[in-house]
């Protein structure tokens, strides 16, 4: 069998890493970067650039340079956050015929299985150099809180680009192997995961002198992370530019790209300085002719809008260690992943909530893409039976009377678990019955991912539920599971 890489496939940049020497190594791309910005843009002429370059084609090129795709990976059309997220795009979207997302116009787009493909393909070259033979397998991580039509298409994305998935990983478990794997302590463990798509918070524990990690519970929340903060301080940029000039910025892809640029690049300086600079020249044009933006951001100013998001992450803390039993002064360290978690703000938020410092042993950029690597590197037995036994990130169950969504398995269930519960029907003499299997929270059924459905037939016929006792009624039995290979 040939090397599995570990890969961290993230919203804005991506990384992987092998097992070198029994220790997990991240490996530099071919611009001797250790980071790829997940981004592909396509040239008038044809072409196609991947990462780094392609980035710096987005204020250029703005209609044919996709940047933040992962956030579309696995969405409908129809989603209200995918309407949202749409907005924000500086880069054309519509909707494809089966009612999924496309990244393009009419001409030409792509679904972003695709686009996500291409960064995988550059990924697997830069890890072919290095290692120097082919690559055909992959542990990939994924966010915690993902249903299973995104963990389907990360899959897909992966066999388009010529990967096999070994297994599929939650972004924090895989962080906390990294972490954990030199240390090899006992305790309760918390890792805060707060990248530029989505943000998960997971809680572990794990035994003295074992590479070994028990899942108390996981959740998170999408539409939160770095992506958003660059939103929020490209909103306050605009509203400054027409209190100065006394007219909006138009909303050409071009000119909110470079507002997007500008955001993110305040954003990065201002988690080590006070305050920034921002400055575009050329930036509209008014009756007096070209306009200038140029404006001083503080770091005060980016935590006053930063403060609802965060406050959001801690609580989605609140409800996962309360699913896992925990009060917040019980965890005996917190891991700090992604690359938002280096604003101060971040820091001292996390900090007061769990009563102590939070720790940072591995790069948190690196982190993730390391305990793939790790994962890639053990045998099934060693990752089901040694290393971590996972949870069920959302409850699985199916539709029944008035269209409730009824759980079987509920999320943050130890697996593998098998779950079995009786049911009766709702109609006299019915011979058949539909069941939808749905995957989700809310509480009516079509408000969550439907995975399937089923149809049983030939039910003896009798008196529906409610009936008088002495009459008999049809019952039918659902059983779901979810195992390690399921979860993953």
């Amino acid at each position: 069998m040939g090397r599995i890489i570990g890969i961290d496939l993230g919203t804005s940049n991506s990384c992987v890493a092998i097992i070198e020497g029994g220790e997990p190594k991240v490996i530099s791309n071919s611009e001797g970067d250790r980071l790829t910005p997940s981004v592909v843009s396509f040239t008038k002429a044809g072409g196609r650039i991947v990462g780094i370059t392609a980035k710096r084609q987005a204020v250029l090129n703005p209609a044919r340079t996709f940047a933040s795709v992962k956030r579309l990976l696995g969405r409908r059309w129809d989603e209200d956050e995918v309407q949202e997220l749409v907005r924000l795009m500086a880069y054309p979207c519509l909707r494809a015929e089966n009612g999924d997302v496309r990244v393009g116009d009419a001409e030409e787009a792509w679904a972003p299985e695709q686009i996500l493909a291409m960064v995988l393909e550059k990924l697997r070259a830069d890890a072919e150099a290095v290692v120097g033979e082919g690559v055909t397998q992959a542990v990939i991580t994924v966010p915690a809180n993902y249903n299973d039509l995104q963990r389907t298409a990360t899959r897909t994305a992966a066999q388009i680009a010529g990967l096999e998935v070994v297994r599929l990983v939650n972004e924090p478990t895989a962080a906390a192997l990294a972490y954990g794997y030199s240390r090899r302590k006992a305790g309760v463990f918390a890792v805060y995961d707060l990248g530029a798509g989505t943000f998960d918070i997971t809680v572990l524990s794990s035994q003295q002198g074992a590479l070994a990690f028990q899942v108390r519970a996981t959740g998170g929340a999408h539409r939160l992370g770095g992506d958003d903060i660059d939103a929020l301080i490209a909103d306050a940029l605009h509203q400054r530019f027409e209190k100065t000039h006394g007219f909006a910025l138009d909303q050409s892809p071009a000119t909110r790209q470079r507002i997007i640029t500008a955001a993110e690049d305040a954003k990065k300086a201002l988690s080590n300085v006070e305050a920034t600079r921002v400055t575009l020249p050329f930036i509209g044009t008014g009756p007096q002719g070209p306009v200038h933006l140029e404006t001083e951001l503080f770091r005060s100013e980016l935590e006053q809008l930063m403060r609802p998001l965060v406050d959001r992450t801690l609580e989605v803390c609140e409800s996962v260690l309360r699913d896992a039993g925990y009060e917040p002064h019980q965890v005996d360290e917190v891991l700090l992943v992604g690359g938002q978690t280096r604003a101060p703000i971040v820091k001292r938020a996390v900090a007061n909530f769990f009563g102590r410092e939070p720790t940072r042993g591995v790069e948190p950029d690196e982190a993730v893409a390391m305990g793939a690597a790790l994962m890639g590197s053990l045998t099934e037995t060693e990752m089901v039976d040694r290393v971590v036994a996972d949870v069920c990130p959302l409850s699985l169950g199916v539709e029944t009377a008035g269209g409730l969504f009824t759980p079987l398995i509920p999320r943050n269930t130890p697996i593998p678990t098998r779950a079995t519960k009786t049911f009766t029907t709702t109609a006299d003499n019915q011979m058949m019955i539909r069941v939808n299997v749905y995957q989700g929270e809310r509480q009516r059924a079509s408000d969550n991912l439907l995975l399937g459905v089923l149809d049983l037939v030939g039910i003896p016929p009798a008196r529906r539920a409610g009936a008088p006792r002495s009459r008999s009624r049809s019952r039918w039995t659902a059983t779901a599971s979810c195992t390690s290979r399921r979860r993953t």
